[in-house]
């Protein structure tokens, strides 16, 4: 059973990573949990300007999966620079999804130039209806839905160009 590692880069959020973790598998019940129980999760800072990829224990990432994370252009280019050192050839993972909720057009810019410039590519992966309407379905539960609904989130799948 692989292990999975929830990274923030604010002290504060880590704290809440594993409740949030928990009560997700409390409120979606077997739809998330494996045949031999949960998964094992860690929770483990992440600072983007100075990273330490040694939190990341076994260094065998599969993929990155990020969610929220394109909200200030400054955070961009670090952004960037972690994702290539994780995707291959410089590192495991075979890609990374990022669900990107577009603030500002800006910012959205900011992340895809910052991706260029670490020569990585990213494309709009088609899903089908249902997974759009489970995703839908799981954005309401949160607390900013209202001024940032699904409309807004676009998916990208980032590799090495």
């Amino acid at each position: 059973e692989r292990l999975k590692v929830m990274t923030d880069g604010e002290h504060e959020v880590l704290n809440n990573l594993k409740h949030n973790a928990m009560a997700t598998v409390d409120f979606a019940g077997e739809a998330i949990q494996y045949a031999n129980g949960m998964a094992p999760v860690e929770a483990c800072l992440l600072e983007w300007s100075e990273p330490d990829l040694s939190v990341l224990q076994s260094g065998d990432v599969d993929v990155v999966v990020g969610g929220d994370l394109a909200y200030d252009e400054a955070a961009m280019p670090p952004l960037a620079a972690v994702l290539k050192r994780l995707l291959r050839p410089h590192g495991t993972a075979r890609h990374a999804l990022l669900a990107c909720t577009k603030r500002s057009d800006s910012t959205f810019e900011a992340l895809t130039m910052a991706l260029a410039s670490r020569s990585l590519q990213w494309t709009v992966p088609e899903l089908p209806p249902d997974a759009w309407s489970a995703a839908t379905a799981w954005a309401r539960l949160g607390n900013d839905f209202s001024s940032c609904g699904i409309e807004r989130v676009t998916l990208l799948k980032i590799e090495a160009a």
